[in-house]
């Protein structure tokens, strides 16, 4: 049997797509059924934009004979099957329905979908789709249409991504990277009076998978709802005859895919490799011998649920075997004996890795450690570029160990309450914090992240613009050897946010703050308290002068970092 639908051709117009779908109509009247005659077309491609650096493209949908659509008048609901246009973008399909002024319509058929008002419930996106070479799985490729007559304009409900692989496949994920936004799943469909479908998901997926034959330097298409992705998505290739390897790429940068888009994600070319020797495990390396002492620590896997970490924690010395902690408390690594390194796989991303405080501590104190890795690969090592980090925590991680001279990479873009609680808590040898790129913030998610690092010299960027109770309280609170603190962009503050953030950092020379909403309680409580003190100048930095009258009104700003003692600088000159 012939696909359902086939891409017809893509004609090179800049950056427009247009992909064609169609759905059962429902229509309200309750005369007897009569035979009737629908023709069925499909809508002009709408003004697209490209994804991953490639042209789109203007891509046309035919129908094929095994076509067929429901159709209701809002009482009486019936399929409708293709008689005629297989092979062009119009056909007409034949069923019996009672005659009614409005229809609407659906494709393609699927069991338990109810129709209500001017809205389809119980639709489904599959998340996994069959491959098809040039073309896409008829079954996801969901339409409707809204019509007073007998002429069904059919419109899209979702969207394209083209991908074009450079080696045989035998799987291609696309994963949105935050743990709420969906690609596929259940949903309703609304239709407005111009036949226009929005929709509103009910259960949701992050995650799509196109399997079955996909062969090297082929076009294939994979279908996914439309939305804004707020942390972006990775696609992934899966080489069919190696299994110890895939491929990725990845946006980390919002994202909004609109319905009947078609983004061309191109050939993959340059693809980051995910395999044994390049996945950065969180790695610890000294010049001198020193012991890793795990303390067997219970976790919280999920909600209320206490687990033993040694479940899932993973180590190894020197590149040899992986073995978990079952065994042994104390791992000697350093010097003769190489590196160490970590990595766990978690029950759905739900990974806390300490309760009460440090899971580890260095025997020797004396002996300085570097430590590097991708924090993620403690909560899923193998996709770790996309790892579910909602419920990830790593409180009190480095807690008090003062040798630390080095910090890992802490990409995650989606934070959990308390997620880096007092993480580098006390780790004075620690000069140089990690890159923190989220732009969404979670309760106490940095509160005394660096608290304590005397050593500290250069903090990360702050870049979140949507903040949360106490998110920043305490961060750099003691940071003697701290100059200069990052820009705070965030123009709204929530309760307790800057409290105490920078108290007692006494070399601090500059700051910039630029909120002009600043009225929940403890937002800037003490938060440049004995700051400067020991500065040869300060300057400040704010949104504008009305904003310097209000701080001062409330008491927020100390006297060295007043008009007088400090330069005081506005944004808005």
């Amino acid at each position: 049997m012939k696909s359902v639908l086939a891409i017809a051709g893509i004609l090179a117009l800049a950056s427009c797509s247009s992909s064609e779908d169609f759905f059962t109509e429902n229509l309200g009247d309750n005369n007897k059924s009569v035979k009737m005659t629908f023709t069925a077309s499909q809508e002009n491609g709408s003004a697209t934009r490209t994804a991953i650096g490639t042209e789109g493209g203007k891509t046309k949908i035919h129908w094929s004979e095994s076509d067929v659509i429901k159709v209701t008048n809002g009482t009486e609901t019936n399929d409708f099957t293709l008689t005629a246009g297989q092979g062009t973008t119009k056909a007409t399909f034949n069923g019996e329905i009672s005659e009614s002024a409005t229809y609407y319509a659906i494709y393609p058929n699927q069991d338990g979908v109810s129709f209500s008002g001017n809205k389809f419930s119980g639709v489904q996106l599959k998340a996994t789709q069959e491959a098809k070479e040039g073309s896409f799985d008829p079954k996801a490729a969901i339409m409707v249409a809204k019509s007073n007559g007998t002429n069904l304009p059919f419109k899209n409900v979702v969207a394209y991504f083209k991908v074009t692989p450079t080696f045989d496949c035998s799987e291609i994920v696309v994963t949105a990277h935050k743990s709420t936004d969906a690609l596929a799943g259940t949903f309703d469909v609304a239709i407005d009076g111009e036949g226009t479908p929005s929709i509103s998901i009910t259960n949701g997926s992050r995650e799509v998978k196109l399997t079955g034959t996909i062969t090297a330097n082929k076009d294939y298409y994979i279908l996914l709802l439309p939305g804004t992705f707020e942390n972006g998505f990775s696609v992934t290739l899966k080489p069919k005859d190696d299994n110890t390897k895939k491929y990725f790429k990845q946006k980390n940068s919002s994202f909004t895919l609109n319905r009947n888009d078609l983004w061309n994600l191109g050939k993959m070319e340059g693809a980051t490799e995910v395999s044994e020797s390049t996945i950065p495990y969180i790695t610890f390396t000294a010049d001198e011998e020193q012991t890793f002492k795990y303390y067997n620590y219970s976790y919280q896997v999920n909600t209320g649920v206490a687990s033993d970490a040694n479940k899932y924690l993973e180590y190894s010395v020197n590149g040899g075997e992986w073995k978990n902690f079952n065994d042994v408390l104390s791992v000697s690594f350093g010097g003769g004996n190489g590196d160490l390194r970590l990595r766990a796989k978690v029950d759905q991303g739900k990974y806390v890795v300490s309760d009460a405080g440090p899971m580890f501590k260095f025997g020797n104190e004396t002996v300085k450690v570097n430590c590097t890795g991708d924090i993620r690969t403690l909560i899923d090592y193998e996709n770790y570029y996309c790892a579910n980090t909602s419920k990830a925590m790593f409180m009190n991680f480095f807690n008090s160990m003062t040798n630390l001279k080095s910090a890992p990479d802490l990409p995650s873009m989606e934070l959990a309450s308390q997620c880096y609680y007092a993480m580098f808590k006390g780790c004075t040898g620690l000069t140089t914090a990690p890159e923190l790129p989220a732009t969404t913030l979670a309760n106490s998610c940095y509160y005394e992240m660096f608290n304590g690092c005397t050593g500290l010299t250069t903090a990360p960027k702050l870049p979140a613009t949507t903040l949360d109770t106490f998110c920043y309280r305490e961060m750099f609170y003691g940071c003697t050897s701290l100059t200069t603190a990052p820009e705070l962009p965030a123009t709204t503050l929530a309760m307790g946010c800057y409290d105490k953030m920078f108290y007692d950092c006494s070399n601090l020379s500059k700051v910039t703050m630029l909120a002009t909403k600043y009225s929940t309680n403890w937002c800037l409580d003490n938060w440049l308290d004995n700051a400067g003190t020991s500065a040869q100048s300060r300057t400040l930095k704010l949104a504008s002068q009305t904003v310097y009258n209000g701080l001062m009104n409330k008491g927020y700003l100390p006297e060295q970092w007043q008009l007088g003692q400090a330069t005081i600088e506005y944004n808005n000159q």
